[in-house]
């Protein structure tokens, strides 16, 4: 068996180089009035398209993988891990919404292995269309196989067009504003008459502007208001704040990490700051019972700093960013 699956392979593999060689285009040249020279010299640059796409596609699903592969690394230690992984990929160039396009992107790879070129050219809102959590699995599989790209296709088979954000409708009185200065637009017969009715836009979006910035300036008044009314008769609570780190009056660092035989998760403590940065002199406490969970030791470490008035520690701010 393994032997028949070689050789599949190897046939797999001839046939893609042979493709590859033989490559032809089928756009249909006769229609249109070009020489046979600029024909072969356009054919050649498609050619060069195709093979840099086929590597872009393999190229942007490694990418996905990646970055999906060390969030599933992480998710074990819970909210700590997803806080984790935000920093590294921050650290690296990268911002929320790419990081979150790419992993969507790589769970429709998932679900259909055979289609990479595919789902590597979809846009970014059909990625967030087809991973929208309203529609179904069977439907994002069908969509993928029949290698739509189009959204209005796309919804036709969804089935429900709602779930798509339309943009939001104007209210009764701004959009009788805009339809006024539409029909004047329309009716306009001139140039001169356009320049008019572009400066009259003008001078309203200014005036508006002004009505913003004194909203703005309201808001700030009254948000002073409201900051001025502090209770006296309720009972004024501290609120704690919480943190992954926490440090005793003798600088000592404490927070969670996995146990040294691999099982669960508990309290560790390092001597100070620069003790844990060097990853040095690392000690398991027994100050609670191994946890399966990071979220349930995380909590149980909260409760044990608030008793002991262990003060929370901000490991970004304490090391300048770094």
């Amino acid at each position: 068996m393994a032997d028949i699956e070689i050789f599949k392979q190897l046939k797999n593999q001839l046939t893609e180089n042979q493709n590859e060689e033989e490559y032809h285009s089928d756009f249909k040249f006769g229609a249109y009035v070009i020489t046979e020279e600029e024909k072969n010299y356009i054919i050649e640059k498609e050619k060069i398209l195709f093979k840099r796409f086929k590597a872009y596609s393999e190229n942007l699903y490694e990418i996905c993988k990646a970055l999906y592969d060390v969030r599933q690394k992480l998710k074990k230690y819970g909210d700590y891990g997803e806080m984790t992984f935000t920093d590294w990929y921050k650290f690296i160039g990268l911002n929320k919404d790419k990081v979150s396009e790419l992993t969507k992107r790589y769970e429709l790879y998932m679900l259909a292995p055979d289609k990479k070129a595919h789902i590597s050219s979809l846009s970014i809102p059909v990625v967030k269309l087809l991973t929208k959590k309203a529609v179904d699995v069977e439907v994002r599989e069908k969509i993928l196989e029949l290698e739509l790209k189009k959204v209005e296709d796309m919804v036709e088979i969804i089935g429900t067009p709602e779930i798509i954000e339309k943009p939001k409708e104007l209210r009764p009185h701004i959009k009788k504003t805009c339809n006024f200065f539409k029909k004047r637009i329309e009716k306009a017969t001139s140039l001169k008459e356009l320049v008019k009715e572009k400066e009259n836009i003008s001078a309203l979006i200014k005036e508006l502007k002004e009505l913003q910035k004194e909203i703005e300036q309201e808001e700030k008044a009254r948000e002073n208001e409201n900051n001025l009314q502090l209770p006296t008769d309720a009972e004024i609570i501290e609120e704690k704040i919480v943190s992954h780190f926490y440090k005793d009056e003798d600088e000592s660092i404490y927070l969670i990490d996995s146990c040294d035989d691999g099982e669960g998760f508990c309290i560790v403590r390092y001597p100070n700051l620069k003790s844990y940065l060097d990853s040095k002199n690392r000690e398991q406490t027994t100050l609670i019972t191994s946890q399966k969970t990071y979220d349930e030791a995380h909590q149980l470490l909260i409760e044990l700093a608030n008793k002991l008035n262990y003060t929370p520690v901000d490991i970004k701010e304490e090391t300048n960013g770094f």
